[in-house]
């Protein structure tokens, strides 16, 4: 499960990107709430996959090649965002 609030700006580096990384590599299932999903784009796995987050987040996952989609909910492949708080 990646957190979000601050969070993103402080953990979107290793040892956290290793572990996304080979977590994605390895087919497991992943979770992100509210800007978790900054992590997801800034790892690069966000790529082709549907996401949604909190609004004014929306450029930098899209930018990274994800499929922004606008309900609260969005499950790609084996992962489960979800926009918190709103």
């Amino acid at each position: 499960m990646l957190l979000g609030g601050r969070a993103p700006e402080y953990l979107a580096h290793d040892p956290l990107v290793a572990l996304v990384i080979k977590l994605f590599s390895s087919g497991k299932a992943l979770a992100s709430i509210c800007l978790g999903q900054l992590i997801l784009a800034a790892v690069g796995v966000a790529k082709d996959h549907k996401i949604t987050t909190f609004p004014p987040v929306k450029p930098a996952p899209v930018a990274s090649g994800a499929h922004w989609v606008e309900p609260d909910t969005s499950n790609s492949g084996g992962w489960h965002t979800q926009l918190i708080g709103t």
